[in-house]
């Protein structure tokens, strides 16, 4: 079993036994700054349903900035893979998030700003973050085809009673810029994958640097979309990509590449 020495003191590496899954959860939760600076851990108690099954998570990762979120599973390393954690990643990460998924969230997590939240969720589906007590990078190669990422947060106690903690495996991106990708719909829409990074609501008009010149958009949500619509028509390139970038002064601007 592996050991740390820290100031003089041996930590040993506890079985994947040692804890309960709830014990386990509250180390999340104490740590959570530090584990993930930019989102915020809150309960996702809630369940969802793919296709065939229903599922419950036990927490979601929220960007401080509402740019993405992702959908997080706690799991004990001696947990069956093929019985329980296979099928939980399957239904959670084919189940469909939304309004009632955006309420929520602002319900557990009332210090955010319930308006983002929403639009937030309006962009692309979460991922699935598997966070285990142990190394598997068996599981990590099985869950990678539901595009699920596995952390690995080891816990280490001393005869003291002290703990540490050891970090690895993958982890969501720590960026904080603010941007989204965006998909052209018709001659002067585009469909914006992570809505979250806007600061107006629908109706509002938001100034755009695009091709050396400012221009106009306005916002429209739909029930499951958010949409930026120019004032006038853009001769957009259906080959090109087009990401919105939010710059270090709050303004934007429409990069394209071709």
């Amino acid at each position: 079993m592996a050991k740390i020495l820290h100031n003089g003191d041996w930590y040993e590496q506890l079985s994947t036994e040692a804890l309960y899954e709830e014990e386990y959860e509250r180390i999340l939760s104490e740590h959570a700054d530090s584990l993930f600076p930019t989102y915020r851990l809150v309960p996702f108690k809630k369940t969802v349903y793919s296709e065939m099954r229903a599922a419950k998570a036990d927490f979601a990762l929220v960007h401080k900035k509402y740019r993405d979120w992702w959908v997080v599973e706690a799991e004990l390393g001696h947990h069956s893979f093929d019985r329980h954690v296979r099928p939980q990643i399957e239904t959670l990460s084919g189940a469909r998030y939304g309004e009632n998924e955006a309420r929520y969230l602002g319900s557990v997590a009332a210090e955010m700003d319930g308006e983002r939240i929403c639009s937030m969720v309006k962009g692309l589906q979460p991922r699935v973050l598997v966070i285990v007590n142990a190394p598997k990078a068996d599981w990590a190669r099985e869950l990678s085809r539901y595009d699920a990422l596995v952390t690995v947060l080891e816990v280490f106690r001393s005869s003291l009673n002290k703990y540490l903690y050891r970090l690895n495996g993958e982890q969501p991106p720590e960026s904080t810029s603010q941007s989204s990708s965006c998909n052209v719909d018709m001659s002067r829409m585009l469909k914006l994958n992570c809505p979250g990074i806007l600061p107006i609501q629908h109706g509002d008009k938001l100034m755009v640097l695009f091709r050396n010149g400012v221009t106009e958009w306005s916002r429209l949500d739909t029930m499951d979309a958010v949409y930026l619509t120019s004032a006038k028509p853009i001769s957009f390139d259906r080959k090109a990509r087009y990401t919105l970038v939010e710059m270090e002064d709050g303004s934007f601007t429409l990069h394209e590449e071709k």
